[in-house]
């Protein structure tokens, strides 16, 4: 495999937990346990504003569709939405009793999902800021959350070692999808929405037929703990991190191994492909965040 270096590194003062794009590409957000947004201007790597609205670690972050909005999940058991032209806030969502592991936006725009170590899985309006319902089916600490392209259906990944494909319309489990022997800490659905991928404490990446719960079964071995993935824009690659302190790239749907990015000294925790996927982000418990140039690359 090609080893690359990071085109630039940026240090923070605690675990970076995850980190996105803007829609536009110009501008890296990073969440952090030091309580703190930061964004950073992609171009120059400069830091270019910081926002400190929790009063704990920030264990997610993610860019509406239009970019106007940031939404931020946190230890202190609440969501920010926050103005991304100005850094304001937009209110806050609380109603998760515990932690709050991770948060989505729909693909409208117009509503979020979170989940947290309450095993609950909440539905909110990010117009009126509330919370519209919760989803109760899985057992243990709940990781992840996704939303399916046409959203109709929500995936959630739980300790519990499966993957709940809700029915949106109803807010009922519409399938269990069970076979992972560790848990389910990261999950996306393929742009076409047929096909969910889940990645999973056991090291593997698992792939799903969406509408009827089939597996492909096993597609691909990262190593040890998984806890991050994402695919390219164009759908062609998937990148994982995790426990082994590396980000690897993959062809999709083969799930032929291409690049391992090496420099880390701790925990991946969060990848992210900027628009034009010419550019890989990478946050991790040693504190940075990365940013890797991959246009250069035959992957």
């Amino acid at each position: 495999m090609t080893v690359l270096k990071p085109l630039f590194s940026q240090l923070h003062d605690n675990a970076v937990f995850s980190v996105a794009f803007s829609p536009d590409g110009k501008t890296l957000a990073t969440g952090c346990l030091d309580h703190r947004i930061k964004f950073f201007d992609v171009a120059s790597g400069a830091l270019k504003r910081t926002i400190n609205g929790h009063s704990d670690g920030v264990s997610a972050i993610v860019y509406s569709p239009d970019g106007k909005l940031l939404a931020s999940s946190g230890l202190d058991q609440a969501i920010g939405l926050w103005d991304t032209a100005t850094g304001q806030s937009q209110g806050t969502l609380t109603g998760h009793g515990q932690y709050i592991t991770c948060v989505t936006f729909a693909p409208d725009g117009k509503g979020l999902a979170s989940g947290g170590y309450d095993k609950a899985v909440r539905l909110w309006s990010a117009d009126s800021v509330r919370l519209t319902a919760t989803l109760e089916g899985h057992i243990e600490t709940v990781y992840c959350v996704a939303f399916s392209p046409n959203a109709a259906t929500l995936a959630s990944g739980s300790l519990d070692q499966s993957v709940i494909l809700w029915d949106l319309a109803t807010g009922n489990p519409r399938q269990r999808l069970t076979g992972h022997s560790g848990a389910v800490e990261t999950i996306a659905f393929e742009a076409g929405g047929q096909t969910l991928v889940s990645g999973s404490a056991d090291g593997t990446v698992r792939t799903w037929d969406a509408v009827t719960g089939e597996t492909a079964g096993i597609v691909l071995r990262h190593g040890p703990r998984i806890k991050t993935m994402a695919f390219s824009p164009d759908g062609k690659r998937l990148a994982t991190g995790g426990h082994d302190r590396t980000v690897k790239l993959w062809h999709w749907p083969t799930g032929a191994a291409s690049i391992t990015l090496q420099g880390h000294s701790n925990t991946v925790y969060s990848v992210a492909f900027s628009p034009d996927g010419k550019l890989l982000a990478s946050g991790s418990f040693d504190r940075t965040v990365k940013l890797w140039k991959l246009e250069d690359y035959i992957i």
